[in-house]
């Protein structure tokens, strides 16, 4: 693992979460430090005590820093799938005379699930042929190796 997701007691704090963007990537630059903050939705399909199929989606409040945050407010967008890796974070602020406590996930890394456009691949500079194969430089025959 490159970076350190736990202390020196043995305790961690590592999230990980797979789903959709929500509609809303809030980017901005505060300062100097750029930083969006967007929710990504998960689902969970069950059935209910009659036997009907059910599913329920969770929220999960994201918040990511510097170029994290920069390729994130660049190139995802609404739907799109993504997995996000990071830590969990909590804070507690009073709205009114109500104190209000919320978690998030603070984003360390995260990689698109599927597919990008050929529109999101150019501004990327992924570019890749047609059929989805990737580019495959030439084969390597051995014949720098040492041995």
């Amino acid at each position: 693992m490159s970076e350190r997701n736990y202390d020196i007691n043995g305790t961690m704090n590592l999230v990980i979460v797979a789903g959709n963007v929500g509609k809303y990537i809030n980017f901005d630059t505060k300062n100097g430090r750029s930083y969006c903050q967007f929710d990504i939705a998960t689902q969970k399909a069950f059935r209910d005590k009659s036997g009907e199929k059910r599913e329920i989606t969770s929220w999960i409040k994201c918040v990511a820093f510097g170029p994290v945050a920069e390729n994130i407010s660049a190139h995802a967008k609404q739907g799109s799938k993504v997995l996000v890796r990071g830590e969990l974070t909590s804070s507690l602020f009073e709205k009114g005379d109500v104190k209000v406590h919320t978690m998030s996930v603070n984003v360390s890394s995260f990689q698109f699930m599927s597919p990008l456009s050929k529109e999101e691949k150019q501004t990327v500079g992924e570019e890749q042929p047609e059929d989805g194969s990737a580019i495959d430089p030439k084969p390597d025959d051995g014949d720098d190796l040492p041995f």
